[in-house]
């Protein structure tokens, strides 16, 4: 199975925990790594483990490659707007490093076509994972917002 970015409550890193650390840190200015135009495919946890669990059970997945991925890209300025706006803040001021780390691909999305074909369907929408995930950062981190 291939995981695309899986995300969600009690993560600690990488780019939605990233983001929303330096939010609590200073909610007027977001510094992002890159130049913003670098597309990935998030999927929450729980869409990730019922992939997992429906693969391991299926009697013809063995042997045969499955990609989870939330099935909804969208590029790293877009998910920064996103979770702004659900935090609910004032747009801060948004700068961007013009490169990322070393390694790093323009565009990552999955396709699941396979994991479809024997019944996966996706339970939850992003913005709903990513309302979970703000959920837990303000019970975890107390942020100003």
């Amino acid at each position: 199975m291939r995981l695309f970015n899986t995300f969600g409550p009690r993560q600690r890193k990488y780019v939605m925990f990233d983001l929303l650390e330096k939010l609590r840190r200073d909610p007027t200015k977001l510094e992002i790594l890159g130049t913003g135009a670098e597309v990935r495919d998030y999927n929450y946890v729980q869409d990730s483990v019922k992939a997992i669990l429906l693969v391991g059970a299926h009697p013809e997945a063995r042997g045969r490659v499955y990609n989870v991925s939330g099935m909804r890209p969208i590029s790293i300025k877009e998910l920064a707007a996103l979770i702004v706006e659900l935090v609910e803040i004032d747009p801060p001021v948004v700068s961007y490093t013009g490169e990322s780390w070393p390694g790093d691909v323009a565009r990552m999305i999955g396709d699941t076509t396979r994991l479809q074909q024997i019944g996966f369907v996706a339970d939850w929408k992003l913005e709903d994972g990513i309302r979970e995930l703000i959920a837990w950062h303000r019970d975890e981190f107390s942020p100003p917002w």
